[in-house]
């Protein structure tokens, strides 16, 4: 079965790119700390995590150079070299999240590379606050699928759909009920597709109303749709 979450595929993705015939490498000669070589970045995760906090820096201001100006392998090798740390992190909020893994996973990547793309390259502790971005943005994906819950009722015969305030009239909105409280889509995704495909609005707008990033929302109604649909045409619907 292939791997669906962003951090295995990332992981993947990592993996084919130190095992290549010609590894990406920085020049250890630029860097106090570094063997005076090129230093494949196979080889520059295993030396990470027994360098000294500034070798680290230094190390980091280079891979975010790299990420911003040089090909988009790079910005794969930096997160890539962090990525014990953000499995912990999706892990962690996974803890408490009611949505999907593969949700958290995609969103602790995201932040982690907003974070790469935006930060100041040069202030210290480059990778610990790089982990902040990505933590955060995870962070505020639970507090969104939090904040849906808090605000909205539960169903009588349904008491894990987190429905809106007003009562459920519709037959969709109760099929929607029974696909969230079966396990095949979650609460945030169930608003997600009365916001798009029943009241027509758009994804921009459906993102900011459930307070999560677009590219997460469009992923996520996608995912939801597409288990919506084969629930609806493979099995019977209980009652």
């Amino acid at each position: 079965m292939p791997n669906t979450s962003s951090l295995d595929v990332l992981h993947d993705t990592f993996e084919s790119l130190i095992d290549g015939p010609c590894p990406y490498s920085i020049d250890g000669r630029t860097i106090d700390g570094l063997p005076d070589r090129p230093v494949p970045a196979g080889e520059l995760r295993d030396l990470l995590p027994h360098l000294d906090g500034c070798v680290r820096d230094e190390i980091w201001w280079e891979l975010v150079r790299r990420a911003r100006t040089c090909s988009e392998a790079w910005t794969v090798i930096a997160a890539g070299l962090a990525l014990p740390g953000l499995r912990t992190a999706a892990r962690v909020l996974t803890q408490t999240y009611r949505g999907d893994r593969e949700d958290m996973d995609a969103e602790v990547l995201a932040g982690f590379l907003t974070g790469l793309a935006t930060m100041d390259p040069v202030a210290p502790y480059v990778c610990r606050r790089l982990r902040a971005e990505a933590y955060n943005a995870g962070r505020r994906l639970r507090w969104a699928d939090d904040a849906y819950a808090a605000h909205h009722t539960a169903l009588p015969a349904c008491d894990q759909y987190e429905q809106r305030a007003e009562p459920v009239t519709t037959e969709v909105d109760l099929l929607l009920a029974q696909a969230v409280r079966t396990g095949r889509i979650t609460a945030i995704q169930a608003r997600l597709i009365e916001l798009v495909h029943l009241q027509g609005r758009s994804i921009v707008t459906a993102a900011r109303m459930t307070g999560i990033p677009k590219g997460t929302a469009r992923e996520s109604l996608h995912r939801a749709t597409g288990n919506l649909a084969g629930w609806l045409t493979c099995e019977d619907i209980p009652a």
